[in-house]
């Protein structure tokens, strides 16, 4: 499984991904159009592209599909990959599926609006047609388990019919989601929560610790934590960065021992 450091493209972060050997980050195309993708690369770093489109509606900005499209047409030798224009619209999405394609193969995304929807043959659809496909759709939304498990079952017992596909989830990092569905990649923000809220991370025993916070000195000693995270926030997401990584390790473990292992 890839991990995707989701917000990471940024010059003041790509230092400490890089010192930690963190090499695939989301880019965002509503935030960070500006950064020099082909610098990045050459750092060696692997870039997910996308659209943004999420971010940029709770902003109260539409992006244009043709800017996003002249902008993967300078970049396209750069990025690892890239996703469709995500917009509410399925009509409009599924023609600038259609546009972006002629620039740069896309990765269709399905959402769980669609699947809410009953729309249940978009999936089948893109299965027949593509050998990537991202699951979305769940971000700002936060339904309960039983319907997120009840989409997620119905999206792999659907693409794993098909040979080879390879599935990104969108902000899917919860461990119990990746134990239970063998995902190709994902991206989270979750390294960066120990600038924003002082949360660390610690891999512990097969499972992801994220109930520490900085100011707990007790339990960052009963934890052998360094003290030096409390003070600076960059040594906490380097701290993250690198539990992170453990955990994308076991989780490529744990589906190549059940028989899943992703060629590039």
């Amino acid at each position: 499984m890839i991990l995707f450091f989701a917000g990471g493209i940024k010059s003041i972060f790509q230092d400490i991904l890089y010192s930690r050997n963190a090499k695939n980050v989301l880019s965002s195309f509503y935030w960070d159009k500006k950064e020099d993708l082909k610098t990045i690369k050459e750092k060696g770093f692997n870039i997910f592209l996308d659209s943004g489109g999420y971010s940029a509606r709770k902003q109260g900005v539409n992006i244009n599909v043709q800017e996003y499209g002249n902008y993967l047409q300078k970049n396209k030798d750069y990025i690892f990959t890239a996703a469709n224009l995500d917009v509410m619209d399925l009509e409009q999405a599924l023609e600038n599926q259609k546009y972006l394609e002629q620039i740069y193969p896309v990765l269709p995304v399905y959402h769980y609006s669609e699947y809410a929807e009953k729309n249940e043959q978009l999936l089948k659809d893109f299965c027949d047609k593509y050998s990537y496909i991202a699951i979305g759709g769940i971000a700002g939304m936060n339904p309960d388990k039983r319907l997120l498990k009840n989409f997620l079952n119905y999206c792999f017992r659907t693409i794993t019919k098909y040979k080879n596909k390879k599935v990104h989830g969108f902000g899917m990092t919860s461990l119990n989601l990746l134990k239970e569905y063998p995902f190709y990649s994902v991206d989270s923000t979750a390294w960066l929560v120990g600038g924003k809220f002082g949360t660390i991370l610690k891999w512990k025993e097969m499972k992801m610790e994220n109930n520490i916070h900085y100011s707990d000195k007790e339990q960052m000693i009963n934890e052998n934590i360094p003290i030096e995270l409390i003070n600076d926030y960059k040594n906490r997401l380097a701290n993250n960065t690198e539990e992170l990584l453990k955990m994308e390790k076991w989780i490529t473990k744990l589906w190549k021992i059940r028989g899943i292992e992703f060629k590039d």
